[in-house]
């Protein structure tokens, strides 16, 4: 009201209240100002009758002045408990507002109720249990009058009701489940302490009751009428009516804490008994056939509200877990139904990359991660079931690393459960994380180069670790010994600048490091200069102490370093180990250095919770969203507009055909998926538009390496008269576009004016299209043929583990095709997401005429350091006669890798004709990857008949003969093939049936055998294959997705050629770029400046014989001014600047790499007491290692004959580096610099 929409930084619901010390006020986090700006304490105190309940006709209206703010007039913010309108009309509902969140819904009445619960179960004590009671008992007292019908939705009032007026009783009827049954559930916690009532607790409610209530049963009787039989009553009217499972779960409570045999079952069955969900019966029985689909989800797209699914049936299933009606033998196991067992697996299969679940729908905030999978829910899970996978997932999500896992403290051994998790990892092996094809959820992801491959066993890092090695010693060249003996190391200069030099190997995740020394105490009395990797940690550290620690952290990456101690005396130093310690004291997944490139597309439910964004393209890398879905809107409501937009079909990743909507859908259809190592297909139709007959997406993910990869598309429109192909990604720095002449659309002063719809329409106008919502628009009226869109992206939620900071990421999309216009607009995120992009640059490129037949076609690739594709372009297809192809039905393309392979991808429609591709081959099928390096060729053919000069077998054909009837966790489908196959072949390949129902009928195989009648078994695993029951009234019978009789047919796949020649990585093997020293205040032309050093993960010894070569790009940043020399060396080339900083872009190869390691680094000038006490540690890189040099600035000198040093080793227990086994010491000289 006083700060517009700066409060939207502050989240969805951002008001501040003290209830205790600023009772009725609420405090704007924006601009401090307190609301309502009337003593409404006051107010409410003085309404109050000879039963505590409120009347405003007993009020006292002097209370409704404007007392904080009364230069703002009196009327000012004033509110009297139905709200404040200002003078355009807009409401503010601050008591509501207050009373919702500060005092009930997570406010101090149910927290309150909450501790006093929770306090009493830990501890058995009575006071805890009457104070529970006694608000418990207030509570009954009230509820029956609470409702909402004079404080509407259309009144101003935002309740959480789905929109149906006046349902609810303290909060929306949505909400209202989750109320009630924390009152359900204190009931039961605090009932053994109605019998052992203290008296005092007794006597209050007795005087406040008039007498009413004399005894403990009258309590007990008051809260079972009051609240548990009011639950019953609220269902069935529907002020208790929240999403699939949330009153029915609040019913079932209610009905097993009140465990009457009179009423008890009666409720249950109505739960269970078909029905409209609450009035007529809970339909769970026929919602866990007809309604949770095959992978296990509701009729939500959003994955965040199939999480409350999800949660309110495992509140079912735990509250009827081993209860028997009393004195009957009545029970509701809901663990014996596969469907509901299967739910618990759905989210977790959503996960794309280590740490993100897609926003589908209304989940998430924009290119935010985070995995909607609960590691709880998979905990049980499992514990109910003993399958195997359960337990992988649990070990998966806790990345590796049980050791923090416990059960409940009502559980017998909670620790126990960290010893049955590691033996199903002993037995079954980690979780394999590859593609899923959710074929009743509408979800096709593919992943390439999972983390989950990669896992490490947790490492925990000891605090000692003794020292078990031989006597020794040896000299120094300059003077100083160093000795190993009963496991101390002792160093002893002969004079002040003798140092000794470790190398050890960091085995573990990049970050901060504290080092510690242990030291046998008071062996030690001087004082040292301690480096890493050449670059001064602390100087004059005093060794007199047991342990030392440092007052600053080392940053280290995974690689090979040096620990440098300079003495500064003549004093001896003892040490027993030398311990890096991290902030986690155990390591599991790392993702810091993994591209994990994956994508995914959405083909399922569009409507409730979900968005008119069928086949919605989601590209992640380095554990980024690259393009991301909008998320989670404003507001999940009617009202706000902005909904609009954020739902809409043109704000994602699709086409969107003659400017409008897409109609509501179930379900997709897949037509092929494979998930190959070298490559990976998604191809899915959809029936989204009246006027389309083909609406088609083909997206594939073809490997460069053994880390990288890269994406094509391929979307086909048929039919309608404008298609818009959409497309943004996420939070960028800057776009920049190349084969565009984009014209700004803007006033004559230059300022972008309008919107995407129209120049003279405002941002945020209602249209159908929903055009009006993008705004700074540039359009290009005349495109060429081919254009490229590159997004400097920002990592808003710091998620690629700082790469994107250290090296910049960028998405490049290449598009081919013939346009209309091609456009850039930027969209906007809600704003009411705390540190979501304020804006994501959209390009649409857009296609219109009659009868429109339109073939998107684009090459996407994302990178840091590494560009994959260098070039890309279509190529010539002609049929056998010569001719050109048919445009629309077949394209190929030509991509060139930085590695010099050079791709041919073919993609064709009609795949009953031969092509021959850029003259280069002849192709017939689907899809199809020809990959030329230098003589050698691969092949990669998806339902195809010929690629190259091999002949391939592209499908088996098939009849179904028979299926799995039941509903249970064990399924398969035998076929009579209609030609020969190796059923090894089948393994991970989809079978595809006749539609029945519009249910996609399409199973990923999960194995194959040949029976002895030559028909095939393909084991579907826990997927079923029942649509539904035959009817609500016939539970005994079936319908299905199959049907025996029916043909069916196996697209397969063949690679051909040797893939070592095409998969050699775009590999370095250094991790950072170490520069010894800042620059000093007196530095000039021809100053050294300091050394540079690799940090390299494949070095093992400092007399590996590796040569790095350094090198300084010139042209950016301030590179002009230095130079490097010596191989190493950097060096001012010109007098400074007046500047304290300076940015260099610097690059570091060994000879084993393929390509180089690029870091942008900013130097420091140093202070005038900085430069007094400079001083450069003398070390040179040669190809035989470090060798130690008198003089920093010299030419090395040459090594004396005597030098021989010796290898010891630092054991790498964790981080703790034990000075017994691969590290090499030896002493070096340090000249100080002015």
């Amino acid at each position: 009201m006083n700060c517009g929409h700066d409060i939207d930084n502050f989240g969805n619901y951002p008001y501040k209240a003290d209830v205790i010390n600023k009772p009725w006020k609420l405090t704007c986090p924006a601009c401090d100002m307190s609301f309502p700006t009337n003593d409404f304490a006051s107010y409410y105190k003085s309404g109050l009758d000879a039963n505590g309940k409120f009347q405003s006709k007993l009020a006292n209206k002097s209370y409704l002045v404007n007392t904080l703010y009364p230069e703002k007039g009196k009327n000012w913010g004033v509110d009297d408990g139905y709200g404040y309108i200002d003078q355009s009309g807009k409401k503010y509902t601050f008591i509501a507002y207050y009373a919702h969140w500060s005092l009930w819904h997570g406010g101090i009445i149910r927290n309150a109720l909450n501790a006093f619960t929770n306090a009493y179960m830990y501890t058995g004590e009575q006071k805890y249990a009457d104070a529970g009671i006694v608000m418990l008992d207030r509570i009954a007292d009230l509820y029956p009058e609470m409702n909402t019908l004079d404080m509407t939705v259309s009144n101003g009032f935002q309740h959480s009701n789905g929109g149906v007026q006046g349902k609810g009783k303290i909060v929306g009827s949505i909400w209202e489940t989750n109320m009630v049954d924390h009152f359900i559930s204190a009931y039961d916690a605090l009932y053994p302490g109605f019998a052992t009532l203290g008296e005092e607790a007794m006597n209050l409610l007795k005087t406040k009751s008039k007498g009413s209530k004399t005894k403990p049963d009258d309590l007990r009787l008051n809260i079972e009428i009051g609240i548990l039989h009011q639950t019953y009553f609220s269902v069935l009217n529907g002020d208790i009516k929240g999403n699939s499972g949330m009153h029915q779960s609040t019913l079932t409570r209610a009905a097993v804490v009140l465990d009457d045999p009179k009423v008890t079952p009666k409720w249950l069955d109505f739960v269970f008994q078909p029905g409209d969900g609450y009035s007529t019966g809970g339909n769970v029985n026929i919602l866990f056939v007809d309604v949770i689909d095959r992978d296990g989800f509701g009729t939500e797209a959003s994955p965040g509200y199939n999480s409350l699914w999800l949660n309110e049936y495992l509140n079912m299933a735990d509250i009827l877990d081993g209860y028997v009606v009393k004195d009957t033998d009545l029970s509701y196991d809901m663990y014996t139904n596969p469907k509901f067992v299967k739910m618990f697996s759905s989210l977790f299969q959503l996960i794309v990359s280590d740490s993100q679940t897609p926003a589908i729908g209304d989940t998430g905030q924009t290119g935010y991660a985070s995995i909607v999978a609960k590691e709880n829910y998979l905990l049980i899970a499992y514990l109910a079931t003993n399958d195997p996978f359960f337990a992988q997932a649990v070990y998966y999500l806790h990345k590796g690393d049980v050791s923090k896992l416990r059960l409940s403290i009502f559980d017998k051994n909670p620790e126990g459960i960290q010893d049955r998790i590691l033996n199903v990892i002993k037995d079954h092996g980690e979780y394999k994380a590859t593609g899923v094809n959710l074929t009743g959820y509408g979800y096709a992801c593919l992943k390439q180069n999972m983390i989950t491959s990669i896992l490490d066993s947790p490492v925990t890092y000891p605090a000692v670790v003794s020292l078990e090695v031989k006597d020794l010693e040896f000299p120094g060249i300059y003077g100083g010994s160093m000795t190993v003996s009963n496991g101390i190391a002792s160093f002893s200069p002969k004079k002040a600048g003798d140092a000794f030099l470790a190398g050890f190997y960091l085995d573990n995740d990049d970050g901060d490091y504290e080092v510690v020394f242990g030291c046998p105490e008071n062996n030690s009395n001087g004082s040292y200069n301690v480096y890493i990797d050449g670059k001064m940690l602390q100087s004059k550290v005093d060794f007199s102490a047991k342990a030392v620690y440092f007052y600053k952290t080392a940053p280290l990456t995974k690689g090979y370093h040096y620990l440098s101690l300079e003495a500064t005396s003549e004093s001896e130093l003892q040490f027993t180990t030398i311990l890096l310690n991290k902030n986690s004291q155990s390591t599991g997944i790392s993702s810091a250095k993994n591209p994990e490139f994956s994508f995914a597309v959405y083909y399922g439910r569009n409507t409730g919770h979900g968005h008119r964004d069928t086949l919605n393209l989601h590209l992640f890398a380095f554990n980024i969203s690259l393009a991301p879905d909008l998320g989670y809107p404003e507001y999940a409501d009617s009202v706000d507009m902005h909904r609009r937009w954020v739902s809409t079909t043109i704000s994602h990743n699709t086409v969107i055909v003659n400017d409008t909507e897409q109609l509501k859908s179930v379900i997709g259809k897949t037509e092929h998926y494979d998930k190959n190592a070298y490559v990976q297909l998604s191809d899915i139709s959809a029936n989204v538009y009246d006027e389309t007959s083909e609406y088609r997406r083909t997206t594939a993910m073809i490997t460069a390496n053994d880390s990288l990869a890269y994406y094509v598309d391929f979307f086909r429109v048929t039919g309608g008269s404008s298609h818009i192909y959409s497309f943004h990604g996420g939070e960028a720095e800057s776009v920049e576009t190349e084969g565009l002449n984009l014209k700004k659309q803007a006033d004559e002063s230059g300022n972008y004016i309008g919107t995407y719809e129209s120049p003279y329409l405002d941002w945020g106008t209602v249209t159908d299209s929903r055009m009006a919502w993008f705004k700074n628009v540039d359009r290009d009226a005349d495109p060429g043929n081919t254009f490229k869109v590159v997004w400097n992206l920002v990592d808003t939620y710091d998620m690629s583990k700082g790469i994107s900071e250290k090296h910049g990421l960028k998405m490049e999309m290449t598009m081919f095709g013939d346009f209309t216009e091609v456009a850039l607009a930027d969209g906007i995120p809600p704003r009411n997401k705390v540190n979501n992009p304020s804006s994501v640059r959209y390009m649409m490129a857009k296609k219109t005429g009659r009868n429109l037949s339109s073939l998107f076609t684009s090459v996407i690739q994302a990178y840091s350091d590494q560009i994959i594709v260098v070039d890309s372009e279509p190529v010539k297809v002609t049929t056998e006669n010569g001719k050109n192809a048919d445009a629309h039905k077949v394209a190929a393309l030509k991509v060139t890798l930085s590695t010099g392979r050079v791709d041919y991808i073919i993609n064709s429609t009609d795949n009953s004709t031969t092509y021959t591709v850029d003259g280069l081959f002849d192709f017939c099928g689907f899809f199809g990857v020809y990959s030329v390096l230098g003589d050698k060729v691969m092949t990669y053919a998806h339902d195809a008949t010929l690629i190259g000069k091999n002949t391939v077998q592209n499908r088996v054909n098939g009849t179904i003969v028979s299926l799995t009837k039941k509903l249970q966790l064990e399924n398969t489908i035998v076929i009579k093939p209609a030609n020969d196959v190796d059923v090894s072949q089948l393994t991970h390949k989809i079978l595809s049936g006749n539609s029945l129902n519009g249910q996609n009928p399409v199973y990923e195989i999960i194995s194959a055998k040949k029976l002895e009648d030559g028909n095939i078994e393909l084991n579907i695993g826990s997927v079923s294959l029942i649509n539904s029951y035959a009817s609500a009234t016939d539970t005994k019978n079936y319908v299905y997705n199959l049907k025996e009789g029916d043909t069916c047919y196996i697209p397969l796949t063949l690679v051909a050629g040797k893939s070592d020649a095409f998969f050699f990585p775009l590999y370095t093997s250094i991790n950072a770029i170490i520069l010894s020293h800042d620059i000093s205040r007196n530095a000039k032309k021809d100053s050294l400046v300091g050394f540079l050093y690799a940090v390299d993960t494949q070095r093992t010894s400092a007399f590996d014989e590796i040569a790095y070569t350094f090198s300084l790009d010139e042209s950016f940043g301030d590179g002009s001014l230095f130079e490097i020399r010596n191989g190493n060396e950097l060096y001012l080339v010109k007098d400074l600047p007046d500047s304290t900083t300076y940015l260099l872009r610097l690059t570091a190869q060994s000879p084993e790499d393929t390509i180089a390691y690029t870091e942008e680094k900013s130097i420091h000038r140093m202070g005038r007491s900085e430069s007094e006490t400079h001083s450069i540690y003398s070390f040179r890189l040669k190809p035989n290692g470090i060798v130690p040099v008198q003089d920093s600035v010299n030419p090395p000198q040459e090594e004396k004959d005597n030098f021989n040093p010796l290898w010891y080793f630092i054991l790498a227990s964790g981080v703790v580096l034990i000075i017994a086994g691969a590290a090499v010491f030896w002493i070096i000289k340090k000249k100080k610099k002015a």
